[in-house]
């Protein structure tokens, strides 16, 4: 078996992914659609508790989010989910019990960028539903008009619209769909251009639903004078001090 020294090359590696057989695509659509918006949205306790619980396998994906640390929304990767556990280095360390992640990639050593990923992440936003060009209009339109940073002013007349009822700040991005974009810091533009063609060419499309809204809305604006809905101005996530104890 390789050993895998950052979250790229796992990713990279289809021998590493347990989410690779036809069957596994169920999967893929449960942890997705855990991150719903309805019906019968789960409720944040409970779907931090299933995301802790599914990161054990940390080959299964990671979190996307969009973050405003750059000035302009980025497209963000958190990978290595997990509870900060007790050990004999870390004893009293205020970290205790809560989730964390690296921000994008690790380094050779196996050290990266930590982030705290708290409940407020998992907020659904948009709750009473928000317009959105259909995903194969929206790639066509991007894709004819270059100088388009987002889609804007959209009317319920236009064609090819539908109305999808908000998304959560952070989602579940499969595995195999990381190394596109990983530490890339892309645009939602760039970030939807990229990852949907490679969704319908994986054959994922009912399987990464909440991830093609989160990127759909994340790329719309309601008005010239609006910023990116579910961008943080501190990144979604908030960096945490230093502690050696959770690089090991």
């Amino acid at each position: 078996m390789v050993k895998h020294k950052n979250y790229t090359s796992l990713f990279s590696d289809p021998a590493a992914d347990p989410l690779g057989s036809e069957k596994a695509k169920q999967l893929i659509l449960q942890y997705d659609n855990d991150f719903r918006t309805q019906p019968s949205a789960p409720a944040i306790n409970d779907l931090m508790l299933a995301v802790v619980e599914s990161f054990k396998d940390e080959a299964i994906g990671g979190l996307a989010t969009f973050t405003m640390e750059r000035g302009e929304p980025t497209l963000e990767i958190l990978t290595g989910v997990r509870l900060y556990g007790r050990t004999t280095e870390n004893v009293g360390s205020p970290l205790l019990g809560e989730v964390f992640a690296y921000i994008n990639d690790v380094g050779k050593t196996g050290m990266g960028s930590l982030v705290c990923v708290d409940k407020t992440h998992f907020d659904i936003i948009h709750q009473n539903g928000v317009m959105v060009l259909e995903a194969d209009w929206m790639e066509e339109k991007l894709s004819q008009d270059k100088s388009l940073k987002f889609i804007v002013d959209i009317k319920k007349d236009d064609d090819k619209v539908e109305t999808i009822a908000g998304t959560r700040r952070i989602v579940y991005i499969p595995g195999r769909l990381i190394p596109f974009v990983i530490g890339r810091h892309l645009s939602p533009r760039e970030a939807f251009l990229i990852l949907y063609p490679q969704i319908k060419d994986k054959n994922l499309q009912k399987c990464c639903e909440s991830l093609v809204n989160f990127l759909r809305i994340a790329a719309t604006l309601k008005s010239t004078a609006s910023k990116c809905a579910i961008a943080f101005k501190t990144a979604g996530v908030t960096n945490l001090s230093f502690d050696s104890a959770l690089q090991t």
